[in-house]
């Protein structure tokens, strides 16, 4: 059965982060038909992937701080593309 919802985070690098897990857990435990994943998308990238959030089923998609460049406001690929 497909996933009737997507969300996520995405970073470079975002092997670490525990976003995935703890999310996930809450969606389960609240009974929301979704999935929460962890996507590494290269700076260069970043514009084609936000692009990609457009598919009906993408509810919301998180910047982590490495991604975003770690000025305030957002510096890095994110806040180039507005994300």
């Amino acid at each position: 059965m497909p996933i009737e919802t997507a969300l996520g985070i995405i970073g470079n690098p975002i092997g670490h982060s525990i976003s995935p897990l703890f999310q996930q857990a809450a969606l389960d435990h609240l009974g929301i038909d979704a999935e929460y994943r962890a996507y590494e998308v290269q700076p260069e990238a970043v514009g084609n992937f936000v692009g990609s959030l457009r598919a009906p089923n993408v509810q919301g998609n998180q910047c982590n701080r490495t991604a975003q460049g770690g000025g305030d406001p957002p510096s890095g690929c994110c806040g180039r593309v507005g994300f």
